[in-house]
């Protein structure tokens, strides 16, 4: 090479000094295109923007604590970063964990909180982002109802921005399973009406932890106080709106109950139209059991005169089988459990006092009248829905154990069983230190413990020893039953003393009506749900599901 074309050596240092060769300035970021774990400082990382998660967790301080006492995280944190942005954020849950790392380095300026160990992915979109943050906090379970609501709409308006059309419900429950996310039509109509409907009228309810059995019961005394409105009294749909989202509001706060909510609306329409509630409650007992109104009694207006139609009316009345506090007061004892629902209810109808049809309805005592309505003969002509009815009992399980902060205990079971199964506290129903608690402590554990027996025996998840091995892997008591562990299951649970049940549960005025009437109509919904299927073929309910003990 010629010695002319050589640089000097001071331009040669120059060039070596130079960032690149190029005149573009500096190179663009360059993020990796696989999974690749990083050390990266708090100062790099941001919360995700659109955390699903709207209220704290509740298990914040848990886990703080745990993450103190450990010294970091056990788990890495997964990250991703926007194109073009300067910082990376949390790709997959961790937010809590982030909130946390930042405060315990803020407290105690350790280190070994400041700079942490994550897994960086690459960016994919949006969408994919918000649906795996939605997925794990799925996982963990802890997450309101009305959260997944509103994360399930963004993600819809994403979906639809990206693809320039609109959802069908149908659509977007396709789009959600192939992000991962995996919900059904019915869900998602829950979520919607929670979100459209509830969300601006009870925030506080829904927000304190009002889950699907509850809105789908608030649902469903909507579709029928609206039916009476509109096909029975011939009253306007729009001014029933009004009236139902005027009780809604009036009933917006933490401790919410659909029975409260139903007696508003019963003693709000009696009013308006001029008639007697107890009138009217036959005709919205059939339309919330799914019967016509024409089964159970006759069509009511105001200031109409009664016929002869009365008759009919209190000879086909239906089993009350859902909470209905005013109808259920005189809880008449006359008929003894027993699973011949039909056969036994007809006979105590003909054995248990005067509840035959009088043309003079009007002079029947209260009393007399609600015996009548619960030792009328079961409708057999009108089958009932066993789909329809699971989750009729799962909905009051799950409502009556949620008063005691045991919803967590109630599980699903849409196509095995009664339809609800019941799990293991986290914790012991009777603590150690239960001594040492005072009077009402006492007394609120021990309501607790009636409740949670209750709720099992109801279920007869393991009535018979064949049903153990086919409940959910996941449920702790199959594990403690297969194994005959009668002394962890002891501890956990306790024995109640079975007869003082009507002492310390039934007639205790401390009891509220309201979940003693939840009781019952959970008692109710068993005996007719087996009594569909017949009690010599009891175990065909058991025996309905394809796939034994998923996890």
């Amino acid at each position: 090479m010629s010695s002319k074309h050589r640089p000097s050596d001071e331009k040669l240092g120059q060039l070596l000094k130079a960032p690149h060769f190029g005149k573009g300035g500096e190179l663009p970021r360059a993020d990796p295109v696989a999974p690749t774990p990083m050390l990266l400082t708090l100062a790099q990382i941001r919360p995700y923007d659109r955390n699903p998660r709207r209220e704290r967790n509740p298990r914040y301080d848990e886990i703080k604590d745990s993450i103190r006492a450990q010294g970091g995280l056990n788990n890495p944190l997964t990250v991703t970063r926007r194109p073009g942005a300067e910082h990376y954020m949390v790709e997959s849950g961790g937010n809590t964990r982030l909130g946390i790392l930042n405060e315990l380095h803020k407290e105690t300026g350790d280190e070994t909180f400041f700079r942490i160990h994550v897994l960086f992915r690459p960016w994919q979109s949006e969408t994919h982002v918000l649906a795996a943050h939605l997925i794990e906090n799925e996982k963990r379970g802890d997450m309101l109802f009305i959260d997944k609501a509103l994360a399930v709409r963004d993600l819809k308006t994403m979906f639809e921005s990206e693809d320039g059309t609109q959802y069908s419900f149908r659509q977007l429950t396709q789009r959600l399973r192939d992000t991962g996310y995996a919900v059904d039509l019915n869900l998602l109509s829950r979520m919607d009406y929670a979100v459209d409907v509830l969300l601006p009228l009870i925030p506080e309810a829904l927000r304190a932890g009002m889950g699907r059995p509850q809105i789908a019961r608030i649902r469903q005394i909507e579709k029928a106080f609206q039916s009476y409105w509109t096909q029975t009294a011939n009253q306007d749909e729009a001014a029933f709106g009004d009236l139902f989202h005027d009780c809604l509001a009036e009933h917006n706060r933490p401790e919410w109950d659909n029975e409260a909510l139903r007696i508003s609306l019963e003693e709000r329409l009696a009013d308006v139209l001029d008639i007697p509630v107890r009138s009217m409650r036959l005709d919205i007992d059939a339309l919330l059991h799914g019967r016509k109104m024409e089964d159970s009694s006759p069509s009511i207006q105001p200031q109409q005169s009664v016929n002869a139609n009365e008759t009919d009316e209190q000879t086909n009345v239906p089993t009350d089988i859902q909470p209905a506090k005013r109808i259920d007061t005189s809880a008449p004892a006359e008929s003894p459990p027993t699973p011949e629902a039909t056969n036994e209810a007809t006979k105590v109808a003909n054995s248990s006092g005067p509840v035959q049809a009088s043309p003079e309805k009007t002079k029947v005592p209260d009393r007399q009248q609600a015996a009548s309505i619960e030792n009328a003969e079961p409708a057999d002509t009108a089958p009932l829905d066993i789909e329809q009815a699971r989750r009729n009992t799962y909905e009051v399980a799950y409502d009556l154990a949620s008063h005691y902060q045991m919803e967590q205990c109630v599980r699903q079971s849409p196509d095995w069983g009664l339809g609800f199964l019941v799990d293991l506290p986290d914790e012991p129903l009777i603590p150690d230190d239960a001594s040492t608690l005072d009077a009402k402590q006492q007394w609120e554990m021990m309501l607790r413990q009636w409740v949670w027996w209750m709720l099992y025996v109801c279920s007869e998840e393991t009535a018979q020893a064949e049903r153990i091995p086919n409940l959910p892997e996941s449920m702790a008591i199959r594990d403690l039953c297969l194994k005959s562990d009668q002394q962890e299951l002891m501890r956990m649970l306790g024995q109640p003393a079975w007869v003082s049940i009507a002492c310390q549960l039934f007639a205790d005025p401390l009891f509220p009506d309201a979940h003693f009437h939840s009781l019952m109509a959970l008692i109710r919904q068993c005996r007719q749900l087996r009594s569909q299927i017949g009690c010599e073929n009891e175990d065909t309910l058991w025996l309905q599901r394809s796939e034994h003990a998923p996890s």
